[in-house]
């Protein structure tokens, strides 16, 4: 069986994130991740005669195209090298993630060869620096990184790898996070295939739907796992933001999957459906006016104006009953905050306001203590 390691995966979390290209000057402790690099044709790698050059290049490419490329360098004298460039993106805005080899994690403490503190070194330059302490951790980092690179604001990120670290055999379940999108068959798709007409749910990229979500062990836990109620789907998303994690989705044709009803139909009908979905906007903590303007929104897709109508009448009537709500009035006002922005700034706009809001919330869960027994989960996928 073949053994990856946590550079390998580093380089399927660049992959998965639609990197093209990393920029370095190669150096003993990012030689893991240059043979990771070397076993993928997808992202490319440039070598420089110089660190600077490396960063360079990565901050040019970001104001040109407004996706973020990496830079790269060892540990030390690599690393204060591509400062400049990373300053440099910091104060024009553009999207970068630069990556940085450093020592084993069991020298950090002494006044080893060439060993600087880099994270803190680089941290007044970037908007988000941080360092892997464990495997498990790196498919939410590389995600963050280049989530918050190209947040409203974009800038540069920073993750430092020690090399012991990078050589880390890491389990095969550990992936990169990409949640794929929801489709349905269309009226003339009646053998409800691949090939036929699908017409794409209403789902943002700033959330996953219902059984497509893959979670990290570590955030589920957090977010205090299922809450077994309508809309469930959406208050872990929101949880997750609140406490610094990033929840998304994309619409990669390799991950689509086929709903075999409308989302939100329910087995007695659209309407019962919609009804139910204006229940758990209520039962989530949405406003009346954030609801009104959702369903106004519903009303111009399919089933035209009853739809909408249907989702209104939904969240009014368990008002005018005065149904329970989710029992959290801090993360109530945590959504309508959300909502309110969504309103002023458009959806996506609003997210990453929010995401650059909440990324000094996040902080990699600590491993457990020696000899305790690991905390009982459900399967972090669902």
């Amino acid at each position: 069986m073949t053994t990856r390691t946590a550079a390998q995966l580093i380089v399927e979390c660049l992959i998965a994130e639609g990197c093209e290209y990393v920029f370095s000057v190669p150096g003993e402790e990012t030689m893991d991740i240059l043979d990771a690099l070397s076993d993928h044709r997808v992202v490319r790698h440039i070598t420089t005669r110089h660190e600077q050059g490396a960063a360079f290049m990565a901050d040019v490419y970001g104001r040109l195209t407004g996706r973020a490329a990496v830079a790269m360098g060892t540990l030390g004298p690599g690393a204060t090298n591509l400062v400049t460039g990373i300053a440099d993106a910091y104060l024009d805005r553009a999207p970068m993630v630069a990556i940085t080899g450093q020592a084993s994690s069991d020298k950090l403490h002494k006044e080893a060869h060439q060993v600087v503190d880099i994270v803190r070194m680089i941290e007044p330059v970037t908007k988000w620096s941080t360092r892997v302490e464990r495997v498990e951790a790196i498919p939410e980092i590389v995600r963050k990184a280049f989530r918050v690179a190209i947040l409203e604001k974009p800038g540069p990120t920073h993750i430092e790898l020690p090399e012991n670290v990078a050589a880390t055999v890491v389990d095969d379940a550990t992936r990169p996070l990409v949640p794929g999108k929801a489709y349905f068959p269309g009226p003339t798709n009646t053998d409800k295939g691949w090939k036929g007409e699908l017409i794409p749910e209403l789902a943002g990229d700033e959330m996953s739907v219902g059984m497509t979500k893959f979670y990290r062990r570590e955030c589920f836990q957090q977010i205090g796992g299922f809450v077994r109620q309508v809309m469930w789907d959406g208050i872990d998303c929101h949880r997750c933001r609140m406490l610094g994690w990033l929840a998304s989705s994309w619409d990669d044709p390799e991950l689509r999957f086929i709903h075999l009803r409308p989302m939100g139909s329910s087995h007695k009908g659209i309407i019962t459906g919609r009804k139910r979905h204006g229940f758990g906007q209520y039962f989530m903590g949405t406003s009346l006016l954030y609801m009104t303007a959702s369903a106004a929104l519903r009303a111009t897709k399919t089933p035209y104006l009853v739809g909408g109508a249907a989702m209104w009448w939904g969240f009014v009537e368990s008002m005018l009953k005065s149904k329970p709500r989710f029992d959290d009035a801090e993360f109530r006002s945590f959504l309508r905050r959300y909502q309110w922005e969504c309103l002023i700034y458009g959806k996506r706009a609003a997210t990453d306001r929010l995401n650059e809001r909440q990324k000094h919330e996040w902080r990699a869960p600590a491993p457990p203590a020696t000899g305790s027994p690991s905390p009982s989960a459900p399967s972090p996928s669902a």
